[in-house]
Parts: structure tokens; sequence; C-alpha cells
């Protein structure tokens, strides 16, 4: 197995890894915000912002709900997508 295989097969397992984690993460935060919720009932405390990235190749697709949180995910966007054109060069001049 060549370098790229292994980076690109070690990154993979890196990405799964890194979303059970955070999937089990929010998992347990989310219990203690449902308690926490339960007593500040009424007080009309939190807001939930969300949002995402969807790359197509090299291109990400940049969504949210505030300028603030998507413009977040911009600059994350921005650094992966540089990663991804860098190891399509690496790709091509082996």
């Amino acid at each position: 197995m060549d370098f790229l295989s292994l980076l690109g097969f070690s990154l993979m397992w890196v990405g799964v890894i890194i979303t059970i984690a955070a999937l089990s993460l929010a998992s347990l935060t989310s219990r203690s915000r449902a308690e926490e919720k339960k007593e500040d009932e009424g007080k009309g405390k939190g807001r939930t912002e969300w949002g995402g990235i969807i790359f197509i190749g090299p291109f990400p697709i940049i969504f949210g709900s505030s300028r603030r949180f998507a413009m977040a995910l911009a600059i994350v966007a921005v650094i992966a997508a540089l990663f991804i054109i860098g190891f399509m060069i690496l790709m091509l001049a082996s």
C-alpha cells in the first residue's frame, strides 16, 4: 500500500471515530440540557444554532441558522477544501 492510500484510509477511519465520539457527546449533553430545560422552562433561555457543510468534490456548500455560525463553518470549509485540493495535487503528481 503506498503512502497516499494509507493516508486516505487512515483519514477515513479518523472521520468515523470523530463522528462516533461527536454523536456520543451530543447524546450525553442533550440529556443534561433536557434536565436544565425543565428547570428553566418559561424563562426564555437558550437558542440553538445549527449548520453544516456539504462537499461536492473540493467545493463546499455551507448553510446555517445564523450568519455568525455560517461564517465559522466557511472558515472550516476553506481549510478543508485546501487540504482536499492539496491531496488531489499530490495524487496527480505521483
